[in-house]
């Protein structure tokens, strides 16, 4: 059985560099002549959300492998990150429309 800090640390590593990542792909993509920048927000947006929805497949499918090897711990702990960050991403985004 993994350590289930190490498994936490690594799936949260994974999400990080997964956002980086997706962030300097949807800014490659952007014309760096353009006047406005209203749409860089939601070109980063949907691509960070398209990475989203891979990491969060991950973690349910990987979830479902670790509860047929019964290990409850990491499934637990996958499924926690697996809705955990919706719900903060969320929270984190109505603030900002709230202060704004």
């Amino acid at each position: 059985m993994k350590n289930p800090i190490t498994h936490t640390f690594l799936r949260i590593l994974l999400l990080i560099i997964g956002i980086i990542l997706s962030s300097i792909v949807a800014l490659s993509g952007l014309n760096p002549n353009r006047k406005c920048a209203t749409g860089d927000f939601y070109a980063i947006s949907i691509a960070i959300f398209i990475f989203y929805i891979f990491w969060f497949l991950f973690l349910i499918i990987e979830a479902f492998i670790l509860n047929k090897k019964n290990e409850k711990k990491l499934r637990n702990i996958n499924l926690i990150l697996a809705f955990f960050f919706p719900v903060l991403f969320a929270i984190i985004g109505l603030y900002f429309e709230i202060i704004n």
